[in-house]
């Protein structure tokens, strides 16, 4: 009787399809699965939990930058870099990060990473040898491995920090954002360059959610939803979040979700908007030609 029960069972079918399915498909192939599922779990995240926000989508991680580079209103801001490479986002933020009193640190072995990560990206990739040369006496680079540097490094004296996490490992961005607990206070935002990875930066993440005292909202994604930035606030926090918008939005119809919408206001412009971002209730936000096609510096 249990044979015939798990025979008429319709998901044995499925499983026994997926197992050949598997049998059958790439390592890429997988790890290209696993981000589906990252981006799906995303957006049930956002639903259930930020359905009021007004989540900004952006081109690429420089138009990201620009937007934590206009919330950043400390007079002597502190800017960490995770994963230097070859310099170009502590570049830019030398650039751009105009506060006199702005201290900009790179951390980075310059060795590459410290283990495999996807599928074809080995330990050693991202190899350079040395930091980059960036003529600003305000940057200063950490080299060495996260576990290695940060136990020593005295934190420089500033009114607002600002961290990119660009380690694209689990490992390494667990260091980093243990490390980086007792430092976070109202403000403080985060960027993550791989973010829907959930076996990496996206379960680091999720696992510092989990234990911190502080609420971390999603302000604004670039590229798709790769690039990530957020800003942290206390946990009590929920003043941008409408009356409305205390459930999810799933099931509910779309006449009784206008105070929740980005994009549904007069403040956002009047644009076509992507397909993907509208069915999450995303938008591009901002005056015409912000964040267009901005490069690099």
């Amino acid at each position: 009787m249990k044979t015939r029960s798990i025979l008429s069972d319709p998901m044995t079918d499925v499983r026994l399809a997926l197992l050949r399915a598997g049998r059958r498909a790439t390592s890429r192939q997988l790890a290209n699965l696993r981000s589906a599922l990252s981006y799906l779990e995303l957006g049930q995240w956002l639903a259930n939990d930020h359905c009021g926000i007004r989540l900004q989508v952006v081109g690429d991680e420089f138009d990201l930058f620009e937007v934590a580079r206009r919330r950043t209103t400390g007079r002597a801001p502190l800017y960490l870099e995770f994963g230097v490479f070859e310099g170009r986002s502590m570049r830019w933020w030398s650039e751009n990060l105009s506060q006199p009193e702005a201290r900009l640190v790179g951390f980075d072995s310059f060795e590459g990473l410290p283990e495999n990560w996807r599928p074809g990206i080995d330990a050693g990739h991202f190899q350079t040898g040395r930091p980059p040369e960036i003529d600003d006496s305000r940057v200063s680079f950490e080299v060495g491995w996260f576990d290695e540097t940060l136990p020593g490094f005295v934190v420089p004296d500033h009114d607002q920090l600002i961290v990119n996490v660009d380690s694209d490992l689990y490992s390494s961005a667990s260091t980093v954002l243990h490390w980086l607990e007792p430092h976070v206070r109202p403000g403080t935002m985060i960027y993550f360059d791989e973010f829907p990875d959930r076996d990496h930066e996206m379960k680091a993440f999720n696992e510092l959610r989990a234990r911190s005292a502080h609420r971390f909202t999603p302000v604004a994604i670039a590229h798709g939803g790769v690039h990530w930035l957020f800003e942290a606030s206390h946990m009590s926090c929920h003043s941008s979040l409408p009356d409305a918008c205390t459930c999810s939005l799933a099931g509910r119809p779309r006449s009784q979700l206008s105070s929740c919408l980005p994009g549904s206001g007069p403040m956002y412009r009047d644009r076509p908007v992507d397909p993907w971002p509208r069915t999450l209730g995303w938008a591009h936000v901002g005056p015409p030609g912000s964040y267009a096609g901005r490069s690099p510096g």
